[in-house]
């Protein structure tokens, strides 16, 4: 049985943050336009001191840039100097924002590649579907996890999902002695809907008493798995 903390570590918990993480992007694109609307209306005849200002709200972001992201920022900050136009101002601005959060989300990409990194030396002997999907081979039974990855975006984890259940079918057709796969986390609890996606079938765990959150499983049988997934992958 695994730990509670691996559990949380290396489960289905990944979307979730990807969800926040998308949720607070869009809320920075809506404060974002709403101070480039404010700049603008403060003072709409001086491009110069409009440029110095959007400087000086992204001088920390800046601070952390890559060249190749200093380079568009200034590209982008020289264009909006001869910007006259409320509505074009707010445009081009929107372009230095979406640079700014490009350049954040590379950052926090290769801290989530250091964690999967770490992640794969503390569980060497799981097989490894693709970045995104592995499993523990119990032999009648294959008990799937998910790598941490928290700042990928939701729909590269759902294709991923997607080519690592047909190269699990793949792998279980070959095996005729496994009869069920099999995956317990406390997401499967507070957010079944993910697991029914993939065509698993979610239970309450009644004999589960311990104070950790598990208290739900989800079930695929072999039947099932073959039936959607190998049939996905050769129509694929």
């Amino acid at each position: 049985m695994l730990s509670h903390h691996e559990e949380r570590a290396g489960s289905l918990t990944e979307d979730l943050n990807q969800t926040r993480i998308l949720r607070r992007t869009e809320d920075m694109r809506k404060i974002g336009r709403e101070r480039l609307v404010s700049v603008f209306n403060e003072m709409p005849d001086n491009p110069v001191l409009r440029v110095q200002r959007l400087r000086e709200m992204a001088a920390q972001s800046f601070a952390m840039f890559s060249e190749a992201g200093l380079v568009a920022a200034e590209r982008i900050l020289a264009e909006l100097e001869f910007v006259t136009e409320s509505d074009a101002f707010v445009t081009k601005g929107l372009e230095l924002l979406e640079i700014v959060l490009e350049e954040q989300h590379t950052d926090v990409r290769a801290l989530d590649q250091a964690e999967y990194e770490r992640f794969r030396e503390q569980y060497p002997t799981r097989t490894v579907l693709n970045r995104f999907l592995e499993f523990d081979d119990e032999g009648t039974e294959f008990h799937l996890h998910v790598p941490p990855n928290r700042f990928g975006k939701v729909t590269e984890l759902l294709a991923g999902w997607r080519q690592g259940m047909q190269g699990l079918a793949r792998i279980v057709s070959k095996r005729p002695e496994v009869n069920m796969i099999v995956g317990k986390s406390w997401i499967v609890a507070e957010h079944p809907e993910l697991l029914t996606r993939l065509g698993f079938r979610v239970y309450s765990d009644v004999e589960d008493k311990s104070e950790t959150p598990h208290r739900a499983f989800a079930v695929m049988s072999r039947q099932d798995l073959l039936r959607r997934w190998l049939k996905e992958d050769r129509e694929g």
